[in-house]
């Protein structure tokens, strides 16, 4: 039960303060208001592309292995998109080289892609671009005032348009308008970029994320200048989509740029033997050839064009062997089958790249030394082995096959040199001119091949959804920014409330009282705001203000405490002066005289007592001549101008006011009160300076302890538990002193539920009382 109570107490605390929590709240909205207009927005443009993993329907169909294809994207793709060939190239494509600025609200807004000056840069110097500010104002038609900062010094200056301008390291131009109508009649700034500077912000404000378990990248750009973060994602999507076309068409130029050198060379050579024979028959005036001879030239053709062709395959053969011999851990998928005829070799290699992406993706989830992993390395080895094997043997089967066609050859050959003589020699040139022949057509028809494929190569990003213009700024966010202030300002309004409320060293609120005390308050009296004459008791002359209200209220929770002749002796005490222990115990005499009771007010505080100035008594002779032996006891009490209140004054201060107040006088002076008056009301010092008080409080049978709101200090609450168990007093209650009247400290005056409760039954049985 105590949490809850502590819960309750806080809330109450919070509760009587909360024109501190209003005013933290209304600053804190006021610096939000504020902050979002000082701030500079920012917005953000979005894109998606989708990464594609297959390879074109084309592709596969001439047994084209892209180099570029990739299983693992995510990773790789971002580092592609973010690298400095991509980046740069958007940049360039965007032709940003210079920003325009125009200032509102205190800040400098970003004009893209309006362009209110011409300027025609000649040179950039590297290095200040971040620095060099320029301020542009124009002057008439014909000239313009331009300015910078340069080492915290302002330096202004007036051109001509169209005149070269070298500044702080830059050379450029601005241009007048064409229009003379559309003279800038505002001040504009400007910046030169440079591609290094704003690859750095463009690195920084690019974020990209990929959405889990799919091939989805998703692209967000954020800028000052929504124009441009549309822009420039966009540009980034094409560059990169570009860069990936040409890295997956690397293999296959490769290639055409290798069969375009055999056709260079193969033409020139194709020219000369057919300029040969050419010349051979016009020197031999030879118009037509032998069957046999035509026979022979036919199957030389056909030998030496098989030859050729088989000395092609041993060179993508031989070269796909020297990459496995080169690197015996080789584990990329990159191997162009281009040229590759063996239908075995053909479904090892892909056999083999599929392999190798299964280890690429299993690499995500497993370690290199698990079980899985070492099984799959396996697999991978006996690949390889077979691969190598495979074109061993194809090796041995092409040198067998060279060899036969070697054989063949010579015999035709030999066959030919029995031909007599000039027909001889023209055989040897027309089968040299036929086999060029072949061969030129051969490579030709790859080219074309390697055309078809370079066509057949698409990006591996698809992009799903372009960049696309938003101007509501991701940031500040009203809603948002609001709402934090406003989180921060009931923060910092709670924290203020009890930072203050623990160093204040004075009393403000009732919580804090019960945090110190277990004591009970009796009552709440309220600060009167009228009159401040001290010949007048308030409550007796003004008895339907608020004031007396709560004075009656005290009244109605003492009768709470008399029971029978018990209860007619009240000592009214504080820790010191100026709490309004006297002030409390004349509104008190007097609300108790209203209901006819019979009341006296003695004056115990012998050193310092004001009481007879509100009586308008002399304080010549008092309750220090009766205690020292000068004065008896029926000459002390004086009647007032107010009915049923008598008064006794303190007389001259005595030089052992303690030793007097614990005489048997003071003790036969209470007693002999008690036959005479309903109520003694004992107005005594300050306890927290002397200990006078003590053996009044004795004597006592009530006892009131004064504290006064923002006047008493927070141990003075302290003080009436303590007395109450030094000098064993379970007669001890709280009365508070002049709470304001304020809906602001209502809490601190309003009565109590067992107060209201006191006050009922006090009006109900008034008569008893």
């Amino acid at each position: 039960m105590e949490q809850p109570l502590s819960y309750i107490k806080y809330i109450k605390i919070l509760w009587n303060k909360w024109y501190y929590l209003l005013a933290s709240v209304v600053l804190s909205i006021i610096c939000g208001y504020f902050f979002i207009y000082l701030t500079a927005p920012s917005y953000s443009a979005s894109a998606s592309i989708k990464l594609d993993e297959k390879k074109s329907e084309l592709s596969e169909l001439i047994n084209i292995k892209n180099i570029y294809d990739r299983t693992s994207k995510s990773e790789s793709e971002k580092l592609i998109i973010y690298s400095r060939n991509v980046l740069t190239k958007a940049i360039i494509a965007l032709d940003y080289k210079t920003s325009y600025f125009s200032n509102e609200h205190y800040y400098l807004t970003d004009l893209y892609p309006q362009k209110p000056i011409t300027i025609q840069v000649i040179k950039i110097p590297k290095g200040k671009t971040h620095n060099t500010l320029f301020k542009f104002e124009a002057i008439n038609h014909e000239a313009y005032k331009l300015s910078y900062t340069f080492e915290h010094f302002e330096r202004t200056s007036q051109h001509k348009f169209g005149k070269t301008i070298t500044m702080n390291g830059f050379e450029f131009r601005i241009f007048a308008p064409k229009n003379d109508r559309k003279l800038p009649q505002t001040v504009y700034y400007f910046r030169f970029n440079e591609v290094n500077d704003l690859l750095t912000k463009i690195n920084k404000s690019l974020k990209i994320d990929d959405n889990q378990n799919t091939n989805i990248l998703s692209l967000t750009f954020t800028a000052a200048n929504p124009y441009f973060a549309r822009d420039i994602l966009n540009s980034i999507l094409q560059e990169y989509q570009k860069f990936d076309r040409s890295q997956r068409s690397v293999s296959i130029k490769q290639t055409s740029l290798y069969i375009d050198t055999l056709l260079q060379n193969m033409s020139l050579v194709l020219k000369k033997s057919a300029i040969d024979i050419q010349q051979f028959k016009a020197s031999n005036q030879m118009l037509n050839v032998s069957t046999n001879a035509e026979s022979l030239t036919n199957r030389l053709t056909s030998l030496e064009t098989e030859k050729h062709n088989l000395t092609i395959q041993n060179l993508f053969t031989t070269a796909l062997r020297k990459v496995l011999e080169r690197n015996h851990n080789l584990n990329t998928p990159n191997f162009d089958l281009q040229g590759v005829e063996d239908q075995q070799l053909i479904m090892l290699l892909n056999k083999f790249n599929l392999l190798i992406d299964k280890k690429t993706e299993s690499l995500k989830i497993y370690q290199p030394e698990s079980a899985f992993m070492i099984d799959l390395d396996e697999q991978i080895n006996v690949i390889k082995l077979a691969v190598s094997t495979n074109i061993k043997s194809q090796d041995l089967k092409n040198k067998e096959l060279l060899a036969f066609l070697n054989k063949q050859i010579q015999e035709i050959k030999l066959s030919i040199e029995s031909t007599p003589g000039k027909e001889g020699d023209y055989i040897s040139l027309q089968s040299d001119f036929n086999i060029n022949q072949k061969v030129y057509n051969y490579l030709s028809e790859k080219k074309l091949e390697a055309h078809i494929s370079t066509a057949a190569v698409t990006s591996g990003a698809q992009v799903i959804d372009d960049a696309v213009l938003s101007t509501t700024p991701v940031y500040p966010v009203e809603a948002s920014i609001y709402k934090d202030f406003l989180l921060a300002g009931l923060i910092m309004g709670t924290l203020s409330i009890f930072i203050v409320r623990n160093l204040n060293p004075f009393l403000y609120d009732v919580e804090t009282i019960e945090e110190l005390t277990k004591m009970p308050i009796i009552g709440s009296i309220r600060k009167h705001t009228g009159s401040s004459d001290q010949h007048i008791i308030l409550s007796i002359d003004n008895p339907r203000s608020l004031f007396s209200e709560s004075v009656r209220a005290l009244r109605a929770n003492l009768s709470f405490m008399v029971t029978g002749n018990n209860g007619k002796v009240i000592c009214i005490t504080s820790e010191i002066a100026g709490e309004g222990k006297s002030f409390t115990s004349l509104n008190l005499a007097g609300t108790l005289c209203l209901i006819d009771k019979k009341v006296i007010v003695v004056s115990t505080d012998l050193r310092k007592s004001q009481l007879h100035k509100t009586f308008q008594t002399s304080n010549i002779s008092g309750l220090s001549s009766y205690l020292s032996g000068q004065e008896f006891i029926e000459n002390l009490c004086l009647e007032t101008r107010f009915t049923n209140l008598d008064f006794i004054p303190a007389g001259p201060v005595p030089p052992n006011p303690s030793e007097l107040i614990q005489s048997d006088k003071m003790l036969a002076l209470v007693n002999y009160l008690q036959q005479r008056y309903d109520f003694i009301i004992l107005d005594s010092a300050p306890v927290g300076l002397v200990s006078d008080s003590i053996p009044l409080m004795r004597m006592a049978d009530i006892n009131f302890f004064v504290l006064r709101y923002g006047f008493s200090r927070r141990l003075a609450a302290t003080l009436p538990e303590k007395l109450s168990k030094e000098f064993n007093l379970s007669n001890m209650s709280i009365v508070l002193n002049a709470f304001n009247s304020s809906p602001v400290h209502k809490s601190y005056y309003s009565l109590s539920s067992n107060e209201k409760s006191y006050e009922h039954y006090a009006s109900v049985n008034e008569n008893k009382f």
